[in-house]
């Protein structure tokens, strides 16, 4: 008998292909705040889960963490239909929902993993 309860998923690279998309938007706003681009896609990889950090280095602003994620968020609404899960996990999520507790770990927001959850009906 297993002693597993929960199976827990990352998000990016595992559930979806969404670093390339990633990867543009907040390269725009890096340079919409008149930062520099990121070289790669392979250097943002480096560092995409330190998009607080990103985003405090383009200001001095107090709030430009949030202005940064809201037009991450809007930006990421506009193209979420270019973001797909990858071909069966949506099967296998749904399998082993059935006999575990699911769990999503990402650095992404939560509103946008919601939108794609919902829209892909997992």
């Amino acid at each position: 008998m297993s002693n597993i309860k929960a199976v827990i998923f990352d998000w990016d690279g595992v559930i979806v292909d969404s670093l390339r998309n990633e990867f543009k938007i907040n390269n725009n706003i890096c340079v919409s705040f008149g930062g520099k681009r990121i070289a790669s896609l392979k250097a943002y990889k480096k560092v995409a889960h330190r998009w607080q950090e990103i985003y405090r280095s383009l200001s001095a602003e107090p709030d430009i963490v949030e202005r940064c994620k809201s037009i991450f968020l809007k930006e990421l609404k506009k193209t979420g239909s270019k973001v797909k899960i990858y071909p069966g996990i949506d099967d296998v999520i749904i399998k082993l929902s059935k006999k575990f507790k699911i769990g999503i770990v990402s650095h992404n927001f939560r509103e946008s993993i919601q939108e794609i959850l919902r829209r892909e009906r997992i």
